[in-house]
């Protein structure tokens, strides 16, 4: 485990050493706010700018279940490490999470993982020991994203027909499965790979609390994602579980594109395709473009005050 933990991070430095990063990067960021401005372009003179207002308190909702929302993933992963390294501080925890979302800012999204894997080698994990607390955490955010994803999508009024009860009592049982069977499955895992570990309630709860923040924080997204769109546009409560799911498919979608910072230009384009069935094109794409300006700043409100701490140390 150790030589493929070396191997990859190799591999990964080589990639960002490359100037073909740069052009990769460039290109698909450019292509996807190309598509948008299209997309923008060929609806926004049919609407009327009269009618076009920004709704201050849909902004500031959009800003509190923002908060809640990274709030959640970073409690999510303050008990994901309790579960792996009992004596890891709370607190330590959550400036691991902290300092890593600044990290995703800058080469790609996976230098957030990066950071916490070196973050948590340099607190004395080994450094495979070290990768596997983040690929849970990854496992655990697209597992109950895909679930809470597939649920809204079935709660969602269905243009097309409507669903059979049969699939979603069907898929209801399997979802309330899963999320039991998750953390039970987890913690044997564990329990199992892990050096110094506490018992196996203890890791137990622990998971089941950051399957709880994480699903939560799902939740608050989407409906952040929803608020975030009536700022200009006035759509329908009725819709927000399809806005829940369609925030579950951008970020995972994000995700998988690890080397574009932050997934830029490719989560935005995900979202202005999913929302124009609720949606006008020219708005979709307005409400994907200020939904990413309400994450930064509620990031920003994060990662602050942690970076102001580390370079106030590192002055002294």
């Amino acid at each position: 485990m150790s030589g493929l933990s070396h191997r990859l991070r190799a591999v990964w430095q080589a990639y960002n050493s490359s100037p073909r990063r740069h052009v990769l990067e460039a290109g698909l960021i450019g292509l996807s706010f190309l598509l948008m401005a299209r997309a923008l372009a060929g609806t926004l003179s049919q609407l009327d700018r009269a009618d076009i207002q920004f709704d201050v308190r849909s902004f500031l909702y959009a800003l509190v279940l923002t908060f809640l929302s990274v709030l959640g993933g970073t409690l999510g992963w303050a008990h994901i490490i309790r579960a792996w390294y009992p004596k890891t501080a709370y607190l330590a925890a959550i400036r691991y999470h902290l300092v890593s979302i600044a990290a995703k800012y800058l080469p790609g999204f996976g230098w957030q993982q990066v950071s916490k894997v070196v973050q948590l080698n340099r607190s004395g994990a080994s450094l495979a020991l070290a990768a596997l607390p983040v690929t849970l955490e990854l496992a655990i955010v697209i597992i109950t994203g895909t679930i809470i994803g597939a649920l809204c999508f079935v709660a969602a009024p269905n243009p097309i027909s409507p669903w059979p009860p049969t699939t979603v009592v069907a898929l209801v049982l399997f979802s309330l499965v899963a999320f039991i069977a998750l953390p039970l499955f987890f913690s044997n895992w564990i329990s199992r790979k892990a050096d110094d570990v506490s018992s196996y309630p203890a890791i137990l709860l622990n998971l089941l609390a950051a399957e709880t923040f994480i699903v939560f924080s799902w939740i608050f997204l989407g409906v952040g994602l929803w608020f975030t769109s009536r700022i200009f546009y006035e759509t329908s409560y009725v819709d927000i579980p399809y806005f829940v799911t369609s925030v579950v498919i951008g970020f995972i979608v994000s995700l998988a594109v690890i080397f574009v910072p932050n997934g830029w230009g490719v989560r935005e384009l995900t979202l202005s395709f999913l929302l124009q069935l609720v949606m006008p094109p020219s708005m979709a794409v307005v409400s994907s473009i200020m939904f990413r300006i309400v994450i930064v700043m509620v990031e920003i409100s994060f990662i602050f005050p942690i970076l102001m701490l580390k370079l106030r140390h590192s002055s002294t």
